[in-house]
């Protein structure tokens, strides 16, 4: 049964069953994702270089800086290829895009440095100044 209310805009029906939600902020878009992940080895040291990717809808990205995540098992250890590949933060690259002025993809690079025996798995994830976080960017992986 639905009740008749007045108001000065006009009428309205109302449910006095139904539930009312507060309104919701618009969602924000998540970041670009890193497409182009790759690494180089020099003894014992890694590099990973990546592009800051572009904005969603031709916008310029506001990707603020990058968490690099890492997952390293024991080579001697049993063979688990195809077990859950769990990662853990160890470090971030903060942007200054600025500096870029503003054209194209800059280069960004994180050194690490591997100890033998490991398998090793690397992904990079975007973020924005207030934390809006991006996708995995794509996985690069290698024995070492």
């Amino acid at each position: 049964m639905f009740t008749r209310w007045a108001y000065d805009a006009g009428e309205l029906d109302h449910d006095p069953g139904a539930r009312l939600e507060a309104p919701k902020a618009p969602g924000r878009p998540p970041q670009p994702e890193v497409k182009d992940l790759s690494r180089s080895l020099a003894e014992n040291r890694l590099t990973l270089a990546w592009s800051v990717p572009d904005g969603k809808g031709g916008y310029p990205s506001k990707t603020a800086g990058f968490f690099v995540y890492r997952s390293r098992q024991k080579l001697s250890g049993t063979d688990c290829r195809g077990c859950p590949v769990f990662f853990e933060r160890i470090g971030e690259v903060s942007l200054n895009l600025t500096d870029a002025g503003g054209r194209g993809n800059p280069a960004v690079r994180y050194v690490d440095t591997l100890e033998k025996g490991y398998h090793y798995s690397y992904k990079v994830v975007g973020y924005s100044n207030d934390m809006v976080m991006g996708k995995g960017s794509n996985i690069v992986e290698f024995d070492y």
